[in-house]
Parts: structure tokens; C-alpha cells; sequence
């Protein structure tokens, strides 16, 4: 299988993709089961049933979403940012490649109309480490 991360084409119909941080699922994950090993024990010993165990289930679906699914992805005109279910919630729209640059670890796009620079709501940390290498990478073959 191809690493996704790594390999990256400048067309409309594949995407520079960039997934979460790992770590960000490993924390989440080991919270959610943790708070579900817990709260099941006690269960079995208070007879009760406990709404705890929703937070363990909630807890451990979003670990899991972290893994799974998209943070950002780059195409020739726009970067689009997307929550962890999936859905686009910001666009940043640019002429080409050329409009990106990454300065102390973040994202902006230049409008050379307005002459002016918006900072793009991406956090290197959020973002897999091989991730942010290929986009510099990506955004230095471009200049």
C-alpha cells in the first residue's frame, strides 16, 4: 500500500492529504478505555448502571476518528479543513501553488488582488509529522 502521507499529486481528483497526529488517537483511545474498564468495574460491583460509560464510549470513538479520517487536504486551487467526522468546515481558496507559504510553522495565502496574506486555521502539531514534511517539501518544489 502506498503511504498516503508521503506521496502526493497536484490534480483535482487526488489530494495532498495530511491525517492527524497519532498521539492525538493514542491519548484518546487510551482514555476512552480506560474510563470504560473503570466504570464497567464498577458497574458490576454497584448493580447500577453508569452514564460514565458513555464518556468511555464517546471517548474511544473520537481516538479512533483521530486515525481514521482526514485533517486538511491541499489541492491545486484551495485547502479544505475538515472536523472528525469527516465534513468540510473551511475552504481557503488560492490562484495556484505559488499563493502558499509556511512561515514559523503555519499555512497563509496570498491575495495578490487585495495584496494581503490570511492565515489558514492549521496547526503543525494537529498535523502527522511525515505530513508537514511532505507539505514543505511540496511548497518549496513550487516557488
Amino acid at each position: 500500500m502506498a503511504d498516503h502521507i508521503t506521496e502526493y499529486l497536484h490534480t483535482e481528483a487526488e489530494h495532498f492529504t495530511a491525517r492527524y497526529n497519532h498521539w492525538l488517537g493514542d491519548i484518546t483511545v487510551a482514555a476512552g478505555v480506560i474510563n470504560l474498564t473503570l466504570r464497567f468495574w464498577i458497574t458490576l460491583l454497584t448493580g447500577g448502571f453508569s452514564g460514565h460509560l458513555i464518556v468511555g464510549i464517546l471517548l474511544t470513538v473520537i481516538g479512533v476518528l483521530y486515525f481514521t479520517r482526514h485533517y486538511f487536504s491541499v489541492a491545486p486551487n484551495r485547502i479544505t479543513l475538515y472536523n472528525l467526522l469527516g465534513s468540510a468546515v473551511k475552504r481557503y481558496t488560492f490562484v495556484s501553488f505559488e499563493d502558499l507559504s509556511i512561515r514559523n510553522n503555519k499555512i497563509f495565502i496570498a491575495d495578490k488582488a487585495d495584496a494581503r496574506e490570511t492565515k489558514a486555521n492549521i496547526t503543525k502539531w494537529l498535523m502527522h509529522p511525515k505530513g508537514w514534511e511532505a507539505l514543505q517539501k511540496m511548497n518549496e518544489s513550487q516557488k
